[in-house]
């Protein structure tokens, strides 16, 4: 049985065996895909948290700093990263309570605002540690 026969079958209100069994199969591969994708992500994050650990260690007491002022401080160490990198590991060091996160900072004090990023005291605990 395709999927269309199967989806027309439930529209007329035709519930059989076969219809029941193709739900099943259906479910099985979706719940698959789902473990798969949810692994994936747990691998990422456990990266990206790793990273942001290493960042905010570069990251200077009471400043605050856009991804772009980022850049330099991991250049030597990661020189293929990218400011939207760098944005989505903030995230998760924000997530991990190691950084606040300013919408309103801009660079110099002028131009366009961005995000600012700024270390936490509970992040130097858990450097020293």
């Amino acid at each position: 049985m395709t999927t269309k026969e199967m989806l027309n079958a439930v529209i007329n209100g035709e519930i059989t065996d076969e219809v029941k069994a193709k739900a099943t199969e259906m479910l099985a591969a979706v719940e698959k895909k789902n473990t798969k994708r949810a692994e994936a992500v747990a691998g990422n994050r456990s990266a990206n948290a790793a990273l942001a650990a290493e960042i905010v260690a570069v990251m200077t007491d009471d400043t605050e700093y856009s991804a772009a002022e980022i850049l330099p401080l991991i250049a030597d160490t990661h020189p293929e990263i990218t400011k939207s990198k760098i944005a989505s590991v903030m995230a998760i060091a924000k997530e991990d309570g190691l950084i606040t996160i300013n919408p309103e900072y801009k660079e110099g004090g002028k131009g366009r605002k961005k995000n600012g990023y700024k270390r936490l005291a509970a992040a130097r605990e858990i450097e020293t540690e």
